[in-house]
């Protein structure tokens, strides 16, 4: 691989994530303390004290591969490939397919720069929505093309597609005949029931999906996440090749993970619940501020991408921001797109504060 471009989002949170106040930029969840996730699952602190620290198995433990298969219709544990981190299956991927990419953007960094071949397929801005361009997708993709690389829901936009952009979708992938790469890490972030669209695994055999606890339930410290295809084939390619990076899960992390699981439902809604509530403020603000913000509402997730207007650089005010009056940010340059936007997280229960903290600096 030739050299990676720098990691300019996780740069730019290093810079400041930990040492300034207000992180309005935040992509994950409120999270739990370790006391409280044992409470909610029910689980007795000695079962934790008492786990041995052994190695674990490279494809993860069984009893945690079964209960992450049960999420998903039709799949069975040896479809699922359990990770040292979600972060390591882009990279594990991006080993195994090494031809030509086509990758939805604006994008994580990883997403985004991984792939050894990639062309960049931008999602189309309409006045209140956002919108996947398909005859973009079709003047991009050659008979070299081995993946397309998308992400629902969106990060940093909160798109999900509608259930016939979806499907539309699936059929070009299966017409090409080529992979299809989801990242799923905030799967159950939908802002209504009517705009979830079911799993990639579930929908096509040359689907692969990755997703974890980061996101949607809160739990990025825990750095559980899995791969899940239908494919058993390259889910053995992708674990050869991570024998190479992690070998295997820590204990503790597994053991955490399965009792996450259990309540999955609970740390989930929770999520949801503060993004919504959230949300309502972000609707008065961005109303309120409509001369310099152009809000198109998200469908999912927690974050949006927000258009910047009268500011000659967002990038640069961002850092002027970050650096002058302690709050983050994100450009939307580090994600691949023009420096015209910024990215505002909504799952973290400082959310009011740290909007409060900008309303007194505009």
């Amino acid at each position: 691989m030739d050299k990676l471009p720098a990691f300019q989002t996780e740069l730019f949170f290093e810079n400041y994530e930990f040492t300034v106040e207000h992180n309005l930029a935040a992509s994950d969840c409120e999270t739990l303390s370790l006391g409280e996730l044992l409470n909610l699952s029910g689980t007795d602190v000695e079962e934790l004290l008492n786990l041995p620290l052994g190695y674990t198995e490279s494809w993860g433990h069984p009893k945690l591969r079964e209960t992450i298969s049960k999420k998903y219709a039709g799949l069975k544990k040896e479809n699922i490939l359990c990770l040292g981190s979600p972060i390591e299956g882009l990279f594990l991927l991006s080993q195994v397919f090494s031809g030509e990419t086509i990758v939805l953007t604006p994008a994580y960094d990883a997403l985004k720069n991984l792939p050894q071949e990639c062309k960049a397929w931008p999602l189309k801005a309409s006045e209140n929505d956002w919108c996947l361009d398909f005859e973009k997708l079709s003047a991009l993709a050659t008979p070299k093309t081995q993946v397309l690389v998308v992400n629902f829901p969106h990060n940093p936009t909160g798109f999900i597609p509608s259930q016939q952009e979806w499907e539309r979708l699936i059929a070009w992938v299966r017409e090409k005949n080529i992979w299809l790469f989801c990242d799923e890490m905030y799967f159950g972030l939908a802002h209504s029931p009517h705009v979830q669209i079911p799993s990639a695994v579930e929908c096509y055999d040359k689907a692969i999906i990755l997703s974890g606890l980061s996101k949607s339930h809160g739990l990025p410290g825990l750095r559980s996440g899995w791969l899940a295809s239908q494919n058993i084939e390259l889910l053995r390619k992708l674990h050869d090749l991570k024998l190479y990076t992690s070998i295997c899960a820590t204990r503790p992390g597994e053991f955490l993970a399965l009792k996450a699981l259990e309540i999955e439902e609970t740390l989930v809604q929770k999520s949801r619940e503060l993004i919504q509530k959230h949300l309502v403020l972000a609707d008065l603000f961005f109303q309120n501020h409509s001369k310099i913000f152009h809000w198109r509402r998200p469908r999912g997730a927690s974050m949006g991408l927000v258009e910047v207007h009268g500011v000659d650089s967002p990038e640069h005010w961002a850092r002027e921001l970050a650096e002058k009056a302690g709050i983050i940010l994100l450009p939307g340059t580090f994600l691949g797109f023009p420096d015209k936007f910024l990215r505002f997280g909504f799952g973290r229960r400082s959310f009011p504060k740290d909007l409060a903290a900008l309303e007194r600096v505009l």
